[in-house]
């Protein structure tokens, strides 16, 4: 950490908000399901932070902490490593003050060193990494890949932080098209950008024309996320951002070997962005009381179910689900997708064979697409 990072934590800002809703809301469900799996879990993250903001407001490792105590206690432990001396010693009182200083242990250095140390040191925990960097060259794709590669039978998820602003200077698109290329200090950038989302992919999509600077930040991530569906399959993104005006601050990305937590960060990514743009919308106007659930469009939300159904004949509810956030993530609420399953059973646009003492499906009901 910088000096320009000195003050990162004197209170959180819009952004940091949206990370840490996505992350108090996830962390308790997360917890009570994989600590059912009866094996010991390890929390990791890797940018902690002082745990307290200087306005009183709790950063990760309290969040963490919190839920693991309520969910796992007993069968969990978590590491929190900081750079920065400052950060490492009021983060250590901050865990001894809240009892966890047995369970949560604070580590002095780089990430970048001792995270490497944990993957030989691993038999069948499961493991929750959470990596929110000061910039994506904190997390390179080597540093994830122990991670992801580990054996199928154990519980990996990743959650982390992709830092955008920074990914343009690396880019460097615009000494790219005065053609200095070949400059030595460009080269050096964009191995770094090479390092970092796990190959050159990024070039044709970060020098490519006809698209807008937010198109272009998009599709990288959307590729960055079909590389880390190879590992692991259930991969989903938010863009983090102070208005819908504004520029993208970063992305959160998450990737998990469950289909659980797909379904899961759906709902939470979608609810906490959906909260902040309203709130950014309609602050001090006569809508700011407004339910923000209802700015959540629900247009063609039909037409995805029928296709969906008429792709995958026979699927559950809930299995159908799974599939259209697959495909369509963060873009519907599972309630208005409940009840537009609902509106097309009843209506006859789709078939429901299932046996069921009323009308009302449940999420084991499988559907198919209406004979008429």
């Amino acid at each position: 950490m910088t000096a320009q990072n000195d003050d990162f934590f004197e209170g959180k800002r819009p952004w940091s908000i949206i990370k840490d809703e996505v992350l108090s809301s996830y962390m308790p469900p997360y917890l009570a399901k994989v600590n059912r799996l009866g094996r010991p879990i390890i929390l990791v993250d890797g940018f902690a932070g002082p745990g307290i903001f200087d306005d009183g407001s709790e950063g990760s490792p309290l969040i963490i902490c919190k839920a693991a105590q309520e969910r796992a206690a007993g069968n969990y432990q978590a590491f929190f490593i900081n750079k920065d001396r400052k950060y490492y010693d009021r983060l250590k009182g901050v865990l001894q003050r809240g009892g966890w200083q047995h369970q949560a242990i604070p580590i002095l250095g780089d990430t970048t060193k001792i995270l490497p140390l944990l993957p030989p040191k691993l038999s069948d925990q499961t493991v929750f990494l959470y990596l929110d960097p000061f910039g994506p060259t904190g997390s390179p794709f080597t540093l994830l890949e122990p991670f992801l590669t580990r054996s199928k039978e154990y519980s990996t998820e990743i959650v982390i932080m992709m830092h955008i602003p920074v990914a343009h200077r690396l880019s460097a698109r615009r000494a790219i098209e005065e053609g200095k290329g070949s400059d030595p200090t460009i080269q050096k950038f964009h191995q770094t950008m090479s390092n970092i989302f796990g190959g050159d992919y990024w070039k044709s999509i970060m020098f490519s024309s006809g698209f807008t600077t937010q198109e272009r930040e998009t599709q990288l991530i959307d590729a960055y996320c079909k590389k880390l569906e190879k590992y692991l399959p259930y991969v989903g993104s938010c863009p983090v951002q102070e208005g819908k005006n504004e520029r993208i601050k970063y992305f959160i990305v998450f990737a998990s070997r469950h289909p659980d937590a797909m379904v899961l960060m759906n709902d939470i990514m979608l609810s906490a962005y959906s909260k902040r743009m309203h709130k950014d919308a309609y602050a001090g106007t006569l809508f700011e009381g407004e339910d923000w659930k209802d700015s959540i469009p629900t247009k063609g939300l039909k037409e995805v179910v029928i296709s969906q159904v008429k792709e995958y004949p026979g699927l559950t509810r809930e299995d159908l689900w799974a599939k259209i956030i697959q495909r369509h993530f963060m873009l519907y609420r599972r309630a208005d997708f409940i009840i537009t399953v609902q509106q097309l059973v009843d209506s006859g646009k789709l078939n429901c064979p299932t046996p069921r003492k009323t009308k009302r499906l449940n999420k084991k009901c499988v559907l198919f697409p209406s004979e008429n």
